[in-house]
This record gives structure tokens, C-alpha cells and sequence, in this order.
């Protein structure tokens, strides 16, 4: 099929092998079920690049959200943003023209989560940020 543009997934996430992914622990069996399929290809690099290697797709924005390796609670790792955002910058520097990553960070965690977000731009180039629009009753506009 010829095209005259390229498509770009806007819409990819990835969590390294490391994480224990924590979305499958919750809901009802066929929900748990659901999301033990969607975590099993989170962490597998063949499957996000799979689409661009056939030429379906010429690369993929990609996401770590804190939401998959959150606690029952919502709680996560004080320093998860920052490992998830340096183990995405290793993936999106395997192929720097096809793979772009958006900083992880904890929207709701003040001075320091800006400071991540100035990290991870200027430290390991990226271009933008993903942020969790709300967490329990916060929403994105929380003081």
C-alpha cells in the first residue's frame, strides 16, 4: 500500500521487565484477565517495535504512567518517575528516529516532580511529559 505521509502511534506505553505491573490485581475475572494480556506485551520491546519493523507504522510515542505499577492506595516508588523515565530514555535511544518518549511524573508531587520533568528534558532529551489527569479525588488542577 503506498501512502504519501507517515503514521506515528501517538498512543504507546511501555514498563521495563523490572516493574511488577499491578493493573491485573483489581476488578472483576474477565477485567483481571483483560489486563494480564495488556501487561504481558508492556514490557516486551519486540511487540512495540514489531509495527514498525512491517512497515505498518514509521515509529511510536511511547509512555510509562505511573498508573501500572501503582499500589492498591494509588502510592508508587518516591523515585518511580525518575527510574521509568531514564529506563525509557535507554529504549528510545535504541532507535532515535522511531521511538519518542514522554518524561513520567508524579503530577501531583510539587517542586519535586518539576524538577523531574526539567531532568528529563534537558538531561535525557525529552519532548514533552505524559501526566495522570487525576489520583483518587485530586484532579490535574489540584493546588
Amino acid at each position: 500500500m503506498s501512502q504519501d505521509f507517515e503514521i506515528i502511534d501517538f498512543h504507546s506505553h511501555y514498563i521495563h521487565p523490572s516493574w511488577t505491573v499491578t493493573t491485573a490485581r483489581s476488578g472483576n475475572q474477565a477485567n483481571r484477565e483483560r489486563w494480564a494480556r495488556i501487561n504481558r506485551d508492556l514490557s516486551d520491546r519486540d511487540a512495540l517495535v514489531a509495527d514498525i519493523d512491517s512497515g505498518d507504522i514509521a515509529g511510536r510515542v511511547i509512555n510509562s504512567p505511573t498508573a501500572f505499577i501503582e499500589e492498591a492506595d494509588g502510592s508508587f516508588p518516591e523515585d518511580a518517575p525518575a527510574r521509568l523515565n531514564d529506563q525509557l530514555a535507554e529504549l528510545v535511544a535504541t532507535r532515535p528516529r522511531q521511538l519518542f518518549g514522554l518524561a513520567t511524573v508524579d503530577t501531583f508531587g510539587g517542586e519535586g516532580a518539576a524538577r523531574e520533568l526539567e531532568r528529563a528534558v534537558r538531561e535525557l532529551g525529552f519532548k514533552g511529559v505524559f501526566l495522570e489527569s487525576g489520583r483518587g479525588q485530586l484532579l490535574i488542577n489540584a493546588p
